[in-house]
């Protein structure tokens, strides 16, 4: 019996969303939207690999050698030559979508019919829901067609597909969401209307591949680790959720439901009546009667399918499925990937012989990684015209094989899906850069940018700072479920834990205290980290060290006692953006982003006192002591330390969320704008600004912290890494689109 579809190579992926009034037929107010050309203009991506959680690969069906994937932290990406390289195409998300999360699809679903055609359904929150894009033009461009709560980085972005397509009326979609049911559109998603199944959680929607018309949804409880009938099951962040496995004879139009238990995940082979999916608690099942009674299908996989279901790891969840011509394959949490063809009976484990690394300088985490490498296996892919030809997706990767899954080689050059929490530059050189990310931790750079490496150990970096008197020198702070302080001698090659007198533990032992701003004072050496906890000498507060970390002092004095006010966690209130700013001449500024308070340092008696004026991200000026800028709803100065901040005003800046100066460029000052993640470029310390506009402008990353050292601009992005230019080559005037009129 023949089958042309694979679980992801018919461009059917996942989905989840709708708007807090449900879904609308259309959304006039984006039927603007445009886009920059692909190319990136001068932009550069650095080369670090890693972070992001791949969902799922697109063949598509009318061009094999168009390829679109998704990550959980950005995406979508393109790839015109079968996923050898591949470029972002979330920075043509307009900027107002990329602040809902546009820009992070739960599924892209690709028009059998024009390889250029694709619906995505993205989103991050609730209460700020995205929605439904279309684009015609390869990504060129989207438009936004239907809100609706699709979380490309939310706990079911393994499990399943929530959008699928009609096989035989490739204009039908149908797409399912958090809180507000089952969308169907009739003209390629152009237009929705809900269909029911209104307050349950959609995981997965498949069209059967037998039956014209017939469509399965899968709505499991809220809270996947415990059975539906336990208390707080069905209930989350103040709603109650009704839950099971559900199907439709007619296209979507009205739904059945079949029983209160749902699978997460359903898979077919084309041409065959039976279905099967992955119950937890129960394993893989099987139905011949479309879903109506179920039957054990999970002899030969290998771990327990109710233990540790919290857990994307476990070996007992199977959270990734695809069908070939005439067998299905599984993969859990842990990597294992099983066949099973239809007259087997039992599940064979595939047996990797290899893997390789598709591009060795960018792939760092996977020289030092053990056994086989598909952690959290999100998705498997067969082809469709070569049965032996598939590919995975995990946490950081796609993995392609030709052999039916003996050697394996991953193909991700282009996608670089970090969440950026810090930039360095050695104030001695310009080649040294450290690079701080969430999850893989930190890369290190000793020729500008150019390569990177992880440098010894696994040592984790929301915060560092170099020395801006002592050559090498370079201390860092961070941490996930523990905190960490390390010292460089060699301006970030390696690092070493200092012997921490004084300085409270950072681990287990010592809950809630925690370390994530540290920064060099230029006028002594010595160097200062934010501790969060209450205020308190041995608790939260400030300390000061005056020999790299060895022995450390309070160094409080001032701020309100027993008050917890710094960030207690790397994802903690305020983002990855630091709290403490030193100027040229020693002054001093830290902000709490849990009070939205700010001190200043009373160099005089070496005590904080509280600032005027607010809080807010600072910058000090490097060329002007005791001058600082402030980020906010305008811009603010303050010509005193930071005892005061006042609007700026001969600044025709407006509302910015980031600000930074280069330190070895006087008046270079650039600014991040939230509003449409652009980036703004003042050359005479702020007075004037120009943004970076046409082609030119942020190619992707939904962020608006920006940094700038001897003309090199940086700008860390949520989910694509770090993009950079230089603003010294001779078309740089050109670039700028004045917003001024000046």
């Amino acid at each position: 019996m023949k089958v042309i579809f694979a679980l992801a190579a018919a461009g059917v992926l996942g989905a989840s969303g709708a708007g807090a009034s449900g879904w609308p037929i259309s959304d006039p107010a984006a039927t603007g939207a445009t886009g920059a050309p692909l190319p990136m203009g001068g932009w550069k991506v650095w080369p670090c690999y890693g972070g992001g959680y791949v969902q799922n690969v697109v063949i598509a069906q009318s061009n094999p050698a168009v390829w679109y994937c998704y990550v959980d932290v950005g995406g979508p990406y393109r790839s015109d030559d079968a996923g050898r390289h591949w470029r972002p195409l979330h920075g043509n998300v307009r900027g107002e979508d990329r602040s809902a999360w546009g820009d992070c699809p739960r599924t892209v679903d690709v028009d059998p019919r024009d390889a250029d055609s694709f619906v995505m359904c993205s989103g991050g929150s609730f209460g700020n829901p995205a929605g439904i894009y279309v684009s015609r033009d390869g990504g060129v461009s989207f438009r936004k067609t239907g809100r609706g709560r699709f979380y490309g980085n939310g706990r079911r972005r393994m499990m399943g597909l929530a959008l699928a397509r009609n096989p035989l009326n490739p204009d039908e979609l149908v797409a399912g969401e958090d809180w507000d049911g089952v969308a169907l559109s009739t003209d390629n998603g152009e237009t929705w209307r809900t269909t029911g199944l209104e307050g349950t959680w959609l995981s997965d929607l498949r069209y059967d591949r037998t039956v014209p018309d017939r469509i399965y949804a899968c709505a499991p409880p809220p809270d996947i680790r415990l059975p539906r009938d336990a208390p707080g099951a069905l209930e989350f962040d103040g709603r109650k959720y009704g839950s099971g496995l559900f199907r439709s004879d007619d296209g979507g139009r009205s739904w059945r439901k079949l029983s209160d238990e749902a699978p997460w995940e359903i898979c077919q082979i084309e041409g065959w009546t039976e279905i099967i999916a992955y119950y937890p608690r129960k394993g893989v099942m099987r139905s011949h009667d479309g879903g109506e009674t179920w039957e054990f299908f999970s002899k030969g996989l290998a771990g327990d399918p109710g233990n540790d279901l919290g857990n994307p790891l476990s070996p007992g969840r199977y959270q990734a499925f695809a069908a070939g011509r005439d067998f299905y394959l599984a993969g859990n949490g842990r990597g294992d990937i099983y066949r099973r063809s239809v007259v087997d009976g039992a599940w064979t484990k595939v047996e990797i012989i290899e893997k390789r690394v598709g591009v060795p300088e960018k792939e760092p985490r996977l020289l030092h990684m053990e056994g086989h490498p598909m952690d959290a296996l999100c998705s498997l892919v067969v082809d469709p015209r070569h049965g032996d030809h598939w590919l995975a997706t995990d946490w950081f990767e796609i993995w392609e094989t030709f052999d039916a899954g003996a050697h394996w080689t991953s193909r991700v050059d282009g996608i670089m899906q970090l969440v950026s929490f810090t930039v360095e530059c050695d104030p001695f050189s310009e080649d040294n850069i450290i690079y701080g990310v969430a999850d893989m931790g930190l890369f290190s750079s000793q020729d500008g940018g150019r390569r990177f490496h992880v440098p010894n150990g696994w040592v984790y970096a929301c915060s560092a700072s170099y020395s801006r008197r002592t050559p090498g020198l370079a201390m860092m702070c961070g941490g996930k479920a523990v905190g960490m302080v390390k010292r460089s001698t060699s301006a970030g090659r390696w690092w070493e834990t200092p012997a921490l007198r004084g300085l409270p533990k950072l681990d287990t032992s010592n809950p809630g205290v925690r370390a994530f701003t540290v920064a060099n004072n230029p006028t002594d050496d010595s160097f200062l980290i934010l501790l969060s906890g209450p205020v308190g000498e041995g608790k939260g507060g400030i300390y000061r060290t005056t020999n790299a970390g060895d022995d450390w002092e309070w160094f409080g004095e001032g701020l309100p006692r027993g008050v917890d006010l710094f960030k207690d966690f790397e994802w903690g209130k305020g983002g990855p953006y630091p709290e403490l700013y030193f100027g040229i001449d020693g002054s001093a500024v830290c902000c709490s982003a849990k009070t939205w308070k700010a001190w200043y340092l009373d160099r005089e008696t070496s005590t904080w006192r509280e600032s005027k004026g607010g809080a807010g991200i600072c910058a000090a000026d490097p060329f002007r002591p005791g001058r600082f800028l402030r980020a906010g709803k305008q811009l603010m100065e303050s010509l005193d330390g930071g005892a005061t901040f006042h609007p700026f005003v001969e600044s025709d800046l407006g509302k910015c969320a980031f600000v930074s100066f280069d330190a070895h460029t006087p008046g270079l000052v650039v600014a991040g704008i939230a509003t449409d993640w652009s980036v703004s470029v003042s050359r005479n310390g702020g007075r004037h600004w120009e943004v970076l506009g046409g082609a030119d402008r942020v190619p992707s990353g939904c962020s608006c912290k920006v940094l700038v050292d001897r003309g090199r601009l940086f700008y860390l992005t949520t989910g694509s890494g770090v993009f950079t230019r230089t603003l010294q080559h001779p078309a740089f005037c050109d670039e700028l689109t004045s917003i001024s009129g000046k």
